[in-house]
C-alpha cells in the first residue's frame, strides 16, 4: 500500500490528500462526490463510499496492519 502511495504522490502534485477536493486541492474530496461516483455506477442503494472505508478499516485491523495507514482510513 505505501508503494502504491508512494506511486501516486507526483500525480498529486505530492498534496496531502490523494483524492484532493477539486476547488480546493488542500482540502480532501468531498465525500458526496464519492457517493454520486457509487451512484452513477450503478450502487445507488447498495453501497455508499462510508461502507468502503469501514469495510477497509476492518479488514485491515484483523490483517494487524500498520497503525499509521489505518489512521489514513479513521477520516
Amino acid at each position: 500500500m505505501v508503494d502504491l502511495l508512494d506511486v501516486m504522490a507526483p500525480r498529486t502534485g505530492h498534496r496531502q490528500h490523494i483524492f484532493s477536493g477539486h476547488i480546493e486541492p488542500t482540502s480532501s474530496m468531498s465525500i458526496q462526490t464519492a457517493n454520486m461516483a457509487l451512484r452513477r455506477m450503478g450502487y445507488d442503494g447498495k453501497l455508499v463510499a462510508h461502507g468502503l472505508r469501514s469495510l477497509a478499516s476492518t479488514i485491515l485491523n484483523k490483517a494487524h496492519f500498520q497503525e499509521n495507514v489505518l489512521a489514513c482510513l479513521q477520516t
